[in-house]
């Protein structure tokens, strides 16, 4: 019966991974999160899109912690279990490299944040669909990054394309 059920067990230990960290108990919230992904592992194997949520969800946890390198490590795992489900030129791949240059940035490693905006960018154009929202931000994050490299007018550049995405 818990094979059948794990999906909302683990859905249950996230939510209650969040009461801990908004009680600012994240020690308590990691654990749970911990018992989450063990549970999707067990379950839906290591390699499966709901064990890279179980991962996803922690990286919010360590990174209100500002444990970036733990934040960066699991954003890895995630990106290279969503390249083997839906290849590198996919929405969920583009997000999570987004995610891993937003982790870089936070580490003040624009030159690995850039190149990480500037992938997720390239995925994101080409994909179908309506994903400017997406491109927008990869490219507010492009030009911050690239601003803190002194790259002011490209980060200018990616400031202003931005907006213009967002104004289409």
């Amino acid at each position: 019966k818990e094979d059948q059920n794990f999906q909302k067990i683990s859905a249950c230990l996230n939510n209650v991974g969040l009461c801990h960290m908004m009680n600012g108990d994240y020690a308590s919230a990691i654990s749970v999160l911990e018992q989450a992904k063990d549970l999707a592992a067990t379950y839906s194997g290591a390699n499966s899109v709901i064990y890279a949520m179980a991962l996803q969800n922690m990286t919010v946890y360590y990174g209100n912690l500002y444990e970036y390198d733990k934040c960066i490590d699991i954003t890895m795992q995630v990106a290279m279990i969503f390249e083997k489900i839906y290849g590198r030129n996919s929405e969920e791949y583009g997000a999570t490299i987004h995610n891993l240059g937003i982790f870089h940035m936070y580490k003040n490693d624009y030159q690995t944040a850039a190149a990480c905006h500037k992938e997720s960018i390239r995925i994101h154009e080409a994909l179908p669909g309506d994903n400017r929202k997406f491109i927008s931000m990869s490219y507010g994050s492009l030009g911050q990054a690239l601003f803190h490299l002194g790259d002011v007018e490209n980060g200018e550049k990616a400031y202003a394309k931005s907006a213009s995405i967002l104004q289409e």
